[in-house]
């Protein structure tokens, strides 16, 4: 029975030690090591105590074992965790990169595309663009040489060789190239050395920069216009006082009822050489920018519709003329005599180029048109006045043999030509040119060889109470009349013509040489004059100076000023206002007594 209590006892203690095992894994296997081995007990009893101690330090063990497997774990868990998220933060910044970078590779304004081994295999919409071709073309996998000609191919195929091959990581050209179905452009190209999906390859980049080539170029030809202007300025003053002298005279002479039949057509000779030798004079200025124009509100369809029926029979009944005009009549602000002649220029151009080209009647074809607003996608960068200006668009083209890039950049330089000398002076682009710079335009072309050339003019465009206010103003007058006019000119034969001119229109003539006499002459008789008409160019006082001084003595007296040649610096000075007006030597006496009338019956 003791035995018994006692193995009691021990299985109690035992199952308390269990207990204890449960809740912590720090039991006491020794405790029963000791109890077993007091000799008390039986072997079998001493055995299971044994066995159970082992079981519990296995399980302490096994415990131990998990405890430091579950810590492995959670701390491989939580570095799983910190790169998760590392992965998920890069691919974020990752998106966030390619969506910057697919945004700026799309708003850049310059072309761009990939090639390996020839083979394109990545490109922006704006290659599309600049190239001509269809936002949704497809040039993925196509060769290079398939977008540029072949010798483009070989400039651009030596040099992204050479940056592959060798240390340097840039090669900068310019190509010449034309646009799918359209005309030439210059394109500035960069090449760099990339690697793309873990291969060499080449970034192409390209930038068009044909309208700053043209700028560039159309200042060079402003610094030859200049130089020209003043050799012809030069002589202008002495030359157009000679003209106004047998012009005026040889009109006189035609105006002669008594005149002789066999002497008219002789005089006749000299009247059309002296105007040809106007005209030529007058070019010269013009595409120099050196002659004063006055400008006027022009009712540009209307111009154009006047000068059709005359157009057709310069151009021959071989050359089809289409006119289309915009629906609203379109007013300018031009001068009325150079508009005409800027159209009449271009179109028998264009008339000699169909003929040069000989192509079948059905093809051959001249076309006039008004636009408003302009369609010329670059016309923000034509005008980069930040004036706001508003332009009427005049387009000429036609279907002749066109002007290669060869001579592209030289069609406006005064005395070139592409025709014989019998055919042209080498004028007649240098003056629209000139004329269209001189009226605060820009004018621009486009050729394709063989098929189709287009000059694009931008005429400053009139605001209609301007033009409302020019045509109340507008009255039909008689070119005679009776009044005082004070005439200054120190040419005595240029004198004397004009006096004959103006008596014969009816005007009381007081004829001085100088400004100090038309000082004196005016200090004498106040009021007695209505107008001065005076010759800008005079010996020791201008005419502007002197006609400053005059309004300050007669402040309600109008001025008509006379021009050969203003200087560039009293042209900086000049300014017409209501009361100071100038006309260009020489001229008609049509052409003075309608000055006249204009300023003496301007306020009146």
């Amino acid at each position: 029975m003791d035995n018994q209590a006692e193995i009691r006892k021990l299985f109690d203690y035992l199952r308390k030690v269990a207990e204890r095992v449960s809740r912590s894994r720090h039991g006491c296997p020794e405790k029963i090591f000791e109890l077993a081995r007091t000799g008390k007990y039986p072997d079998y009893i001493v055995d299971l105590a044994e066995s159970f101690g082992m079981m519990i330090v296995k399980v302490e063990a096994r415990e131990f074992r998990l405890e430091k497997n579950l810590e492995q774990l959670q701390n491989l868990n939580q570095e799983l965790q910190n790169e998760i998220n590392q992965k998920n933060n890069f691919e974020k910044a990752l998106i966030e990169s390619e969506d910057k970078s697919r945004t700026i590779v799309k708003n850049i304004p310059d072309g761009l595309f990939i090639f390996q081994q020839q083979k394109i295999v990545f490109y922006n919409q704006r290659l599309l663009q600049i190239l001509g071709y269809p936002l949704e073309t497809d040039l993925l996998n196509k060769t290079v040489s398939s977008l540029l000609n072949r010798n483009n191919w070989k400039l651009i195929q030596e040099k992204s060789e050479h940056i592959l091959k060798s240390s340097s990581q840039l090669e900068q050209l310019i190509l010449m190239i034309r646009q799918r179905y359209s005309s030439f452009i210059y394109l500035d190209v960069l090449l760099s050395r990339i690697h793309f999906q873990k291969q060499p390859a080449v970034l192409c980049m390209i930038r068009d920069i044909t309208e700053r080539l043209w700028l560039e170029q159309e200042l060079q030809r402003a610094q030859k216009l200049e130089s020209l202007g003043r050799l012809s300025g030069g002589i202008a003053h002495d030359f157009n006082n000679i003209l106004s002298v047998i012009n005026g005279y040889t009109e006189i002479l035609l105006n002669e009822t008594t005149l002789p039949e066999k002497y008219r057509k002789y005089i006749q000779e000299i009247d059309v050489s002296g105007k040809q030798a106007t005209k030529l004079i007058h070019q010269l200025l013009t595409f120099s920018k050196r002659q004063v124009v006055s400008l006027e509100y022009i009712p540009l369809n209307q111009k154009i519709s006047e000068l059709v029926n005359m157009l057709r029979k310069l151009i021959g009944e071989d050359i089809r003329l289409n006119v289309k005009l915009h629906s609203d009549q379109l007013y300018i602000k031009a001068n009325p005599g150079q508009v005409e002649q800027v159209i009449l220029n271009l179109v028998l151009n264009a008339r000699d180029a169909i003929r040069a080209l000989n192509k079948p009647d059905s093809k051959r074809i001249i076309t006039i048109e008004t636009i408003f607003p302009p369609s010329y996608k670059n016309i923000n960068q034509i005008d980069n006045s930040g004036t706001g200006t508003q332009y009427v668009q005049l387009s000429i083209s036609d279907t002749g043999i066109g002007i290669s890039n060869e001579i592209s950049y030289d069609i406006f330089d005064p005395f070139f030509t592409t025709k014989t000398n019998r055919e042209s002076t080498g004028f007649g682009l240098a003056t629209v040119y000139g004329i269209v710079k001189q009226n605060q335009g820009h004018i621009r072309f486009h050729s394709i060889p063989n098929k189709l050339t287009t000059f694009n003019i931008f005429w400053p465009a009139a605001h209609i109470d301007q033009v409302k206010e020019q045509i109340t103003a507008t009255e039909t007058e008689s070119l005679k009349g009776n009044e005082s006019i004070l005439l200054v000119e120190d040419q005595a034969r240029v004198c004397n013509v004009i006096t004959i001119m103006l008596k014969s229109l009816g005007y009381q003539i007081t004829a001085v040489n100088s400004g100090e006499e038309a000082l004196t002459a005016i200090n004498a008789g106040k009021n007695k004059y209505d107008l001065l008409l005076s010759d800008v160019i005079l010996p020791r006082m201008n005419g502007i100076t002197l006609a400053e001084k005059v309004q300050k003595i007669m402040p309600t007296i109008k001025i008509l000023l006379m021009s050969g040649y203003p200087s560039e610096e009293l042209l900086k000075e000049f300014t017409i206002s209501n009361n100071i007006q100038i006309v260009d030597k020489p001229f008609t006496k049509e052409i003075i007594a309608r000055h006249i009338r204009k300023i003496l019956t301007a306020n009146s």
